[in-house]
C-alpha cells in the first residue's frame, strides 16, 4: 500500500489507542473462563493479559482459546498468545507503521507516555478509521474535480492568483493557469470575484444561485478540508474521541458540499 500524501495520522487519531481506564484486561493468574467471558459479554476478539499494573505478558484470542486445551483451573496465562510487534506501540506511532502488522495479526496494543498500557487497535479500528478518511479524501477529490473544470474555461487574466502553466520540460510560460497546480484556497479567492462569476458556464446553474450563501459554503469546505488532512498537535489538539466525531461531521460536510456542486454543474 502506498502511503505517498497521507495525512500524517497517529495511532493516538483512533478512539480505542487511548481508552485508558476503559481499557479491559484479566491478570495472569486470572482463569481463562474470565477471559472467555470478557471476550462473548463484550464482543471482543482479543483480551490483553497483564501481570501486576499492566504489565503485558500477551493476549487471549479466539484462536489461543481453539489451540489450547482449556480445563477449570486453566488461567489466562496459560491461554496467552504473544503480542503482535512483541510489546505494545507508542501512541505516536504513525498509522500507516502498523498497517500490515494490523492486517496480519488483527491487533496491535498501545502504551502512553509512562509506558502504561492504555488502549488496544484492532482490523476492525483501522476498518472504520480508514472508512471515516477515505469518505472526506474522496468528497474533496470530486469538489476540486468540479470546481477545476468550471474554472477551466474563465479568462486567465481573471484567475491572476493562480500559478502559470507548465510546459512540457517543467518551464514556466505565460499562457493559461495551469488548472492541475490550484490549491483549494485558490478556487476561494476565485470565488471571491465577481468577474469570475460571469465566465461561469452558463449551461450551469451558477448564474441561479446565491453568490454570497455559495462562497460561505465553500469557505465552509475548505475548513472542513484543513481539519480533516492537517495533522494538529500541542495544547489545541482534540482528543482522539473528539477528533474520530469532527473527522465524522467533516466527512459529511464534504460529502454534501460535493453533491452541491454536483447538482449546479451538472456532473
Amino acid at each position: 500500500m502506498s502511503t505517498e500524501g497521507m495525512p500524517g495520522f497517529n495511532l493516538v487519531d483512533l478512539p480505542t489507542a487511548d481508552l485508558g481506564d476503559k481499557l479491559k484486561t484479566v491478570q495472569r493468574d486470572d482463569s481463562a473462563a474470565l477471559a472467555l467471558t470478557i471476550m462473548i459479554a463484550d464482543d471482543f476478539w482479543q483480551v490483553p493479559v497483564v501481570s501486576g499494573k499492566r504489565k503485558v505478558v500477551g493476549a487471549v484470542t479466539w484462536r489461543s482459546l481453539a489451540c489450547r486445551n482449556v480445563q477449570d483451573d486453566t488461567t489466562a496465562g496459560d491461554v496467552c498468545e504473544p503480542i503482535p510487534g512483541g510489546a505494545p506501540f507508542p501512541l505516536t506511532t504513525p498509522v500507516v507503521d502498523v498497517l500490515e502488522l494490523v492486517s496480519s495479526s488483527d491487533f496491535v496494543l498501545t502504551h502512553d507516555g509512562t509506558n502504561e498500557l492504555c488502549g488496544i487497535v484492532t482490523a476492525s479500528d483501522m476498518t472504520l478509521w480508514a472508512k471515516r478518511y477515505c469518505r472526506a479524501f474522496l468528497a474533496v477529490d470530486e469538489m476540486e474535480r468540479h470546481l477545476r473544470d468550471t474554472l477551466s474555461n474563465v479568462d486567465p487574466v481573471l484567475l491572476d492568483g493562480a500559478p502559470p502553466s507548465a510546459t512540457a520540460n517543467g518551464g514556466a510560460t505565460d499562457g493559461a493557469p495551469m488548472a492541475d497546480s490550484w490549491t483549494f484556497s485558490l478556487y476561494r479567492d476565485f470565488f471571491d470575484s465577481d468577474d469570475v462569476w460571469r465566465e461561469l458556464p452558463r449551461e450551469q446553474l451558477w448564474s441561479r444561485i446565491d453568490h454570497s450563501e455559495f462562497r460561505r459554503r465553500l469557505r465552509e469546505a475548505n475548513e472542513a478540508r484543513n481539519r480533516a488532512f492537517h495533522f494538529r498537535t500541542g495544547g489545541d489538539a482534540p482528543t482522539a474521541e473528539a477528533r474520530a466525531t469532527e473527522r465524522e461531521s467533516d466527512a459529511d460536510l464534504l460529502a454534501q458540499f460535493a453533491r452541491c456542486l454536483r447538482i449546479i454543474t451538472g456532473g
